[in-house]
């Protein structure tokens, strides 16, 4: 398993900082394999598996009411994933 796998702990939060304006709060929920799911909070909520080799799958996601609903990935989450030493995963 790579070393940017081996650095998240199940139930760690970081708070990271898009922008000057953006925060997101990540959770690691799990991880399995060669996958890490993570919870990312911003107004909407996210759960994904993340891949080792590349990859994402959204597992659910809910809206700003808290609502369990279809919500597109965001247009940062390339950028999060970077931050987060995760930079290899390929999103679709």
């Amino acid at each position: 398993m790579s070393s940017r796998h081996r650095d998240h702990k199940h139930g760690e939060k970081r708070v990271v900082a898009l922008d000057q304006n953006r925060t997101v709060v990540v959770r690691i929920v799990k991880q399995f394999g060669d996958t890490i799911r993570i919870d990312i909070e911003e107004s909407r909520r996210w759960r994904i598996d993340v891949k080792q080799y590349g990859g994402i799958e959204l597992i659910a996601s809910w809206n700003s009411d808290g609502k369990l609903d279809d919500v597109p990935l965001p247009v940062w989450l390339p950028d999060l994933l970077h931050r987060l030493g995760l930079q290899g995963v390929v999103v679709e």
